[in-house]
C-alpha cells in the first residue's frame, strides 16, 4: 500500500479542485503474464499488475502509474527464486499552450517515486532479468526527477517537434553487497517529423539522443564514493509510414539503435584502470494491422523482428557478446464494454536465438521461445 499513500496527497488535492473544475478523468489497469524456457532447460515467468490514473483540466493534466509484480526464476541448475512486490510509482504534470505563440509547447515534470523494491539480496539477482524476456526487469530505483520541454509546429502538411529533458537520477542500494548507488544522470533530446500525404497516407522520422553521467557508488566509507561506470552514448533513428482506411489501417516502423563504447573502471593490485564495452548495433522492425469488425470491435495483430549485432569482431575478447534475433507475432481484440468501459485482450509468442556470449557471464548459444497473455480495462468518466 506504501505507492498508494505517496499517491494520495495528490489525489486529494486533485479531487479538492475538482468541486469546482471540470475534470476528465481516465483510469487504466491490465494483467499481464510473461514466459519463458531455454534449450538448456531454465525457465521463467511474471505476472504484472499496473494501475494508471490520468486527470486533465483544460491545459493541465497529470499522470500516475504504479504497479504490483511477481517474478520467478527455475534455473536448470540452482535454487528457483521469486520475488512478489509493489513497483516505483511513476508521477507525471505537464501544462499545455497551444494556439498562443509561433510553436506549441508543452511543458513537462516526471517523477519517478521509490515505492518499489532495491536492496536486494545477492541470491535474488537473477531476477533482473533480460528485458527481451519479461515486462519488469527493474523492481526499484531511488528519487528521479525529469522536467521536459517540448515544440511542436504545424505548416501544411508538415508537422514536426523537437524535445529536451534532463533525468536526476537519485542514489538507492542497488544489492546487498552494492551500496549507494548512483545511476547517474541523463540529457535528453529527440525531434520528430511528419508528412501527411493525403488523409490515407503519412510517414514520419525521428531521433532520440541520450548523454550519460558516470554512475558511482560509496567505497571505503560512507561518505566516499567512487565513479566506476559510464554508459555509451545512445543514439537512436527510425521511420515509419501508416495508412488509413475506414475498416482498417496498416503501418510499418523501421529504427536502428546505435551506442558508443561504454567505459568502466578495474581494479588491479590496488589501482584502478579504465576499459572500453562495446554494445552492438540494434536493428528493429515493426508490422501492424487493425481491422474494424464494427463499431464496438477491432481486431490487431502485429510481427516484430529485432536483431542485435555482435559487439566485436573475434569472440576472444573477454567482453565478446555475440548476435541476437528475435520474432514476435502477436494477435488482439478490442471491445467497447459501455460508453465509459473498454477492454482489451491479446496473446503474444517469441522465439529468440543467441549466440555465444562471455560477458557478463559466459555462456554457449541459446534458444528461447515463450509468450505474453493479457487483459486490459480502460475507464473514462
Amino acid at each position: 500500500m506504501k505507492n498508494f499513500l505517496f499517491l494520495l496527497p495528490i489525489s486529494l488535492l486533485i479531487l479538492n479542485l475538482g468541486t469546482g473544475w471540470a475534470i476528465d478523468w481516465n483510469a487504466q489497469t491490465l494483467l499481464n503474464y510473461d514466459w519463458w524456457k531455454d534449450n538448456s532447460g531454465n525457465r521463467g515467468m511474471q505476472t504484472y499488475l499496473p494501475l494508471r490514473i490520468e486527470a486533465r483540466h483544460q491545459d493541465f493534466s497529470f499522470s500516475a502509474l504504479t504497479g504490483y509484480a511477481y517474478t520467478q526464476i527455475n534455473p536448470h541448475a540452482g535454487e528457483t527464486r521469486s520475488l512478489s512486490h509493489l513497483l516505483d510509482t511513476k508521477v507525471n504534470l505537464s501544462y499545455e499552450i497551444l494556439d498562443k505563440l509561433p510553436v506549441d509547447l508543452l511543458v513537462g515534470l516526471d517523477f519517478n517515486l521509490p515505492t518499489g523494491r532495491t536492496d536486494l539480496r545477492q541470491r535474488d539477482l537473477p531476477l533482473l532479468m533480460d528485458p527481451d524476456l519479461i515486462s519488469i526487469n527493474t523492481f526499484g530505483e531511488g528519487l528521479n526527477v525529469n522536467p521536459t520541454l517540448s515544440l511542436a509546429k504545424q505548416l501544411g502538411n508538415w508537422v514536426g517537434g523537437i524535445g529536451v529533458g534532463y533525468a536526476w537520477r537519485g542514489a538507492y542500494d542497488f544489492s546487498t553487497n552494492f551500496k549507494g548507488y548512483h545511476p547517474g544522470d541523463i540529457f535528453n533530446l529527440k525531434a520528430e517529423m511528419r508528412y501527411y500525404f493525403s488523409s490515407q497516407w503519412n510517414a514520419r522520422i525521428f531521433g532520440k539522443f541520450a548523454w550519460y553521467n558516470e554512475a558511482r557508488w560509496k567505497v571505503l566509507s560512507p561518505v566516499t564514493s567512487l565513479d566506476f561506470w559510464k554508459e555509451g552514448d545512445f543514439f537512436n533513428i527510425g521511420i515509419g509510414v501508416n495508412h488509413n482506411e475506414k475498416k482498417w489501417d496498416a503501418g510499418l516502423l523501421l529504427q536502428g539503435i546505435f551506442r558508443d563504447k561504454g567505459k568502466f573502471k578495474l581494479e588491479t593490485v590496488g589501482l584502478f584502470t579504465e576499459a572500453d564495452i562495446k554494445r552492438g548495433n540494434e536493428w528493429l522492425g515493426d508490422l501492424y494491422f487493425r481491422y474494424l469488425i464494427d463499431d464496438k470491435t477491432t481486431l490487431k495483430s502485429y510481427f516484430e523482428y529485432l536483431y542485435k549485432d555482435q559487439n566485436y569482431g573475434s569472440p576472444t575478447s573477454p567482453y565478446f557478446v555475440g548476435r541476437r534475433e528475435k520474432y514476435s507475432l502477436g494477435l488482439g481484440a478490442t471491445r467497447v464494454l459501455s460508453t465509459s468501459v473498454e477492454g482489451e485482450v491479446y496473446v503474444k509468442g517469441f522465439y529468440m536465438q543467441e549466440d555465444e556470449v562471455l560477458f557478463p557471464d559466459p555462456r554457449g548459444n541459446r534458444y528461447y521461445r515463450g509468450f505474453s497473455a493479457g487483459l486490459q480495462l480502460i475507464s473514462r468518466f
